[in-house]
């Protein structure tokens, strides 16, 4: 049996906008290093801008490990809607 990552993702964002970024990251415990799970393109995917999709991986590399994931936003600042709203939602995380 495999091991998946899965979540939902809404971006209001294209990966073409230069401002901000949006990755899922992952690292085994006690690592300095973090590895792209997904990639900006990924999550914010033209075709599936302003709508819900399911993003899912592998996570064979980590059977038996322990693992840490991050959700990473990075940004000039620029193109936010405002502070809060940032336009990344996420949920159903497995």
């Amino acid at each position: 049996m495999k091991d998946y990552f899965y979540f939902d993702s809404f971006s209001v964002t294209k990966s073409f906008d230069r401002t901000i970024s949006f990755t899922v990251d992952i690292r085994e415990e006690g690592s300095e290093n973090w590895d792209i799970l997904f990639k900006k393109e990924d999550i914010q995917d033209v075709d599936t801008s302003s709508a819900w999709h399911t993003l899912s991986t592998s996570l064979d590399k980590y059977k038996d490990k322990t693992v840490e994931v991050r959700f990473r936003v990075q940004t000039t600042g620029k193109g936010m809607k405002d502070d809060y709203n940032i336009g990344w939602y996420i949920d159903n995380i497995l």
